[in-house]
């Protein structure tokens, strides 16, 4: 995935650095498992009262399906059923449905994988204010899959779904604004999710006040935030600041977190954590 938003955005625009895609590689599995399980997000109108009836039976389907899929309540695991119960409330206008249906048909579970399918259906629900199949739809625009790839429509759908208060959504959308240099709109994202204590978040947004290339300088508000995200044990931070040590920059007065960040760096191979570890231990 990182490496198809850096293709996404690289004609005529800033690249992403290495540990700037390091970061957003590491928020992507995160925001993946948080969107899995679809919320009850959709923005509906009041229902008239002669709908009542059939709403309650969309509900019903729609949760049945659920059921099917996840193999609870005493249902056998059966994705088959579950995508005929999702359908059936689809087609019927269920907003939820609609979205699962974009799910099952872009993973290929119960039915044979169709990302245009995945697409279309991702559109019904996104247009009627599901917040799950907003971020889905952006997503499938920012990689192109399913969808021609179109960065504006991705930071639209993006951008709609983050007004939930998600705070994974927040880090997804203000990663992807900073890949392709809107500094400004990104900060104001990333410090919604950091404010919440998304530790993604936290680090992404140090990356962003910090310049925005991955680079972790003598900024104390920059510096802040990484050791927030640090200090969750969020480990992509916590590499950051041993970089920093290594290049002689202080984010601490405590000789033992000093040591714990350079070691998690020279871990994953950096070579000046590494050598600045072993004076320190000498």
């Amino acid at each position: 995935m990182p490496s198809k938003i850096e293709t996404m955005f690289s004609s005529g625009k800033r690249a992403l650095k290495k540990p700037l895609l390091l970061g957003l590689c590491s928020v992507l599995p995160m925001l993946t498992t948080a969107c899995a399980t679809p919320p009850n997000t959709s923005s509906k109108e009041p229902v008239p009262e002669i709908n009542q009836q059939t709403l309650k039976l969309q509900e019903q389907s729609y949760l049945k399906g659920l059921q099917y899929l996840n193999g609870t309540e005493g249902m056998p695991r059966d994705e088959s059923q579950a995508f005929k119960l999702f359908s059936q409330a689809a087609h019927q206008g269920h907003i939820e449905s609609q979205g699962m249906l974009g799910t099952m048909y872009s993973a290929g579970k119960g039915v044979k994988k169709d990302l245009q399918q995945a697409y279309n259906w991702y559109r019904k629900a996104s247009e009627q204010g599901d917040t799950r199949s907003q971020y889905m739809l952006g997503l499938m625009y920012a990689s192109g899959k399913g969808v021609q790839q179109d960065s504006q429509q991705a930071i639209h759908w993006l951008e709609k779904s983050a007004e939930s208060g998600n705070p994974n959504i927040q880090t997804m959308l203000g990663s992807i604004l900073l890949s392709i240099k809107k500094d400004k709109q990104a900060i104001v994202w990333l410090q919604k999710a950091a404010d919440q204590g998304n530790a993604a978040g936290q680090h992404m947004l140090s990356i962003a006040l910090g310049g925005g290339d991955g680079v972790l300088r003598s900024n104390p508000e920059s510096i802040k935030w990484m050791k927030k995200s640090a200090e969750q044990n969020y480990e992509p931070a916590q590499t950051m600041l041993g970089m920093a040590i290594a290049n002689g920059i202080k984010v601490t007065d405590d000789p033992q977190q000093t040591i714990l960040w350079l070691q998690i760096a020279a871990q994953k191979g950096i070579v000046s954590a590494q050598k600045k570890l072993n004076q320190m231990t000498k």
